[in-house]
């Protein structure tokens, strides 16, 4: 995409090359070698044309140019950033459903402490049967929660290779979050200012008018600066020689050309207007995605609060329950019930905090700014702004 910047103002500059007597290019056209027959006679001459105007042509393609490489790099911002959402969701959810895993190993373990405390108290006719029942179905049940948990465990290592390349290890904790909009109107501002979406909508459109600007140059006058040298020798005359130079402005004034040309202007204007509709959709499309991701933020910081509470409300409850059982005022499902409501809570209170990772990248995401550069990562980072300016003035060569 940058080369093709240079690519369009090559149209500044003609440039000479050589063809045989028979009009056959070698490597371009103005430059002519005649010859005879008899290779007495010889003659050659270079003819080259410096454009000084074309309607505007040169110019509206350059900035087309232009703004085809700023949708280029809105375009490679916005898969750097659907890339690293990927991976931090992928991150994310190795580190939720490994806490999974362990509460539920937790709960089996407690469980089966339970189940043996209930056979002990059967024995000795403190509980009945029923009791024990109740006992071995709940730990049978954790059993399979325990299953079903390692097996989301697995799926979401799996999608972490996919993702990453590499099998995670032993993962980090996850650190803490980078700066965030603290207002929904505030998010809505910026991805308005930044999301790449938007930013390569703009751009395209805008390469849309240049492209009506181009079609229009086809009808308009060109005036071409055009000079030529030339040499003929007479071998069988003595050595007679002749020069001659030549400097001239050329003028092309289009007459009719069947009508194509304002066709092609009438479609690059519907183009042009349909590009602008575009960036009118992506707009209000960014704007929702920015609102919405900014309540399921604030909805998920809403659902941690209640489940912290839930979890030590739960734990209070459950050592009452556990004491209340031991006096005989509470039976053993009394007590498995309140075990499992507290499981419950705790893995709601981590699926939570997962949750709340994800939409706050998903709002760096909406916003424009879920970048390496942003988040100061290390490493290596591809920078199309000095890729650019090396090609920029490159009229030679292919690296």
């Amino acid at each position: 995409m940058a080369a093709h910047g240079g690519d369009q103002r090559g149209g500044w500059l003609r440039l000479g090359g050589l063809q045989d007597p028979l009009n056959e290019p070698l490597t371009g056209a103005p430059i002519t070698a005649k010859r005879s027959e008899d290779l007495n006679p010889w003659s050659v001459s270079l003819q080259g044309s410096q454009p000084l105007y074309r309607g505007g042509r040169t110019v509206a393609e350059t900035s087309a140019a232009d703004n085809q490489i700023q949708a280029g790099r809105g375009q490679l911002n916005s898969v750097e950033q659907s890339v690293l959402l990927a991976v931090v969701q992928a991150y994310v959810n190795v580190i939720t459903n490994q806490a999974v895993v362990e509460l539920n190993e937790k709960n089996v373990e407690v469980l089966r402490r339970e189940l043996e405390a209930s056979q002990d108290r059967f024995r000795v006719g403190e509980v009945t049967r029923t009791d024990v029942a109740q006992s071995e179905a709940r730990l049978a049940e954790s059993v399979s929660q325990l299953e079903v948990s390692k097996a989301d465990l697995d799926g979401a290592r799996q999608a972490y290779e996919r993702v990453v390349g590499n099998a995670p290890g032993t993962l980090a904790a996850l650190p803490s979050l980078p700066p965030l909009p603290p207002t929904a109107e505030e998010a809505r501002a910026i991805a308005v200012a930044e999301n790449p979406d938007l930013i390569t909508a703009r751009y395209v459109e805008l390469a849309a008018r240049d492209g009506i600007d181009v079609a229009i140059s086809t009808i308009l006058p060109q005036v071409d600066l055009v000079a030529e040298l030339s040499r003929a020798e007479e071998q069988s005359t003595n050595g007679s020689r002749t020069d001659q130079a030549a400097l001239q402005v050329q003028v092309t004034v289009p007459l009719y050309q069947s009508g194509a040309e304002y066709a092609t202007i009438r479609q690059n204007q519907q183009t042009a207007s349909q590009r602008l509709s575009q960036v009118s959709e992506t707009q209000r499309t960014v704007i929702e995605s920015a609102s919405n991701a900014f309540d399921q933020l604030e909805a998920a910081r809403a659902v941690i609060v209640s489940q912290k509470q839930a979890v030590a409300a739960n734990s209070l409850a459950l050592e009452g329950v556990r004491q209340e059982s031991s006096v005989g005022s509470r039976t053993v499902l009394d007590v498995l019930n309140a075990e499992q409501e507290l499981l419950n809570s705790q893995v709601a209170l981590v699926r939570a905090q997962g949750d709340e990772y994800i939409a706050a990248f998903t709002l760096l995401s909406a916003v424009g700014r879920l970048t390496a550069q942003n988040l100061n990562l290390s490493g290596d980072r591809y920078d199309p702004v000095k890729h650019y300016d090396e090609s920029r003035g490159r009229w030679f060569g292919f690296d």
